[in-house]
């Protein structure tokens, strides 16, 4: 199943490369580009999670394990935090060191439960809360474009602020609270299972709340 990892990583890689011949003013830059694929990836992925996911009789509870669609989801997400790490060493001489400690944790995890096909299937709810990652690098690709009205790239940076607290903070934080509930009192996994997707859990919405407090910061300087 780790092989799955190779093509989807290959096919963020081409999608890319494609990009470069668009004549969009909207993708003029390399960082452009980046962040178009940023956009579709927290489409994609987060709208086949939740297709998935109302497509199940009963999608929670340990009834039903990982199977073949739901993996191969999982392997297009990691394929992309694979192509996103890689690239941010190529566009950037010293990139955000928090951003690849993020990306890093969080492959690792998506990995982890890539590889063990005997774990809930409610995990991969995990996926759903990217889907802000459209937001902020859609307001990023505004405010690299020439020409666009300064007022319509903040309209995305306020809107990437909500839907960061909705999302990231109140959602994410649920899921991580019901997983340690379910996992403290349901004991269906080992305990080094539990302790290894407890911490991946616990590392990724540590991030989600360290971005947070940036976007506060950033907010209180602009007077917002």
């Amino acid at each position: 199943m780790i092989l799955l990892l190779i093509p989807y990583t290959l096919a963020w890689f081409a999608l890319l490369f494609m990009l470069n011949f668009s004549k969009s003013k909207y993708l003029v830059l390399d960082t452009q580009r980046n962040n178009l694929i940023t956009v579709l990836h927290a489409i994609l992925i987060p709208l086949l999670t939740f297709l998935y996911f109302i497509m199940l009789d009963h999608p929670f509870g340990y009834e039903r394990t990982m199977d073949m669609p739901i993996r191969h989801i999982l392997a297009a997400c990691c394929g992309f935090y694979i192509f996103s790490t890689i690239n941010l060493y190529r566009a950037e001489r010293d990139p955000e060191k928090a951003m690849i400690i993020h990306h890093v944790v969080v492959l690792g995890f998506f990995i982890y439960l890539l590889l063990r096909p005997d774990f809930p299937v409610y995990y991969a709810l995990i996926l759903i809360p990217q889907c802000t990652a459209a937001v902020y690098h859609t307001h990023l690709i505004f405010k690299e474009t020439e020409g666009i009205d300064p007022i319509r790239a903040a309209y995305w940076y306020n809107l990437n602020y909500y839907s960061w607290i909705i999302f990231r903070f109140v959602v994410e934080g649920l899921f991580v609270i019901g997983v340690l509930y379910y996992e403290f009192t349901q004991f269906s996994l080992s305990l080094p299972d539990r302790m290894i997707m407890i911490t991946g859990l616990l590392f990724s919405y540590y991030f989600n709340v360290h971005w947070l407090l940036i976007l506060l910061k950033k907010r209180r300087g602009r007077g917002l």
